[in-house]
């Protein structure tokens, strides 16, 4: 939901709603809100004033960056950007449709 390493962000409002209803929908991925302090591209992106969210692993609330991360947190993370990708489209979808 945030992140930046001095003054984090926010992170992109639409995309937070976006990932909390696929977290809640598939409640099995285990995901969760995560506000970082560290410089992520979402962070540059969100500086440039971009649509921006960050998906990743987290193992007891330390990021794994630099680490091998646990096979199955990364299938999770994968899974949960998937369904983040579909549920976008499909917003995007329908904007589309009542536009024309």
């Amino acid at each position: 939901v945030r992140d930046g390493p001095l003054v984090p962000v926010r992170l992109h409002p639409r995309l937070i709603e976006l990932a909390s209803t696929v977290a809640g929908a598939e409640r099995q991925l285990e995901a969760s809100a995560y506000s970082g302090r560290s410089g992520s591209a979402a962070y540059a992106a969100r500086c440039a004033r971009w649509p921006a969210i960050a998906v990743g692993c987290v193992a007891d609330r330390m990021v794994t960056a630099g680490r091998s991360a646990d096979p199955r947190a990364l299938q999770s993370a994968l899974e949960f950007a998937l369904g983040l990708i579909a549920a976008l489209d499909a917003e995007l979808a329908a904007a589309d449709r009542v536009t024309k």
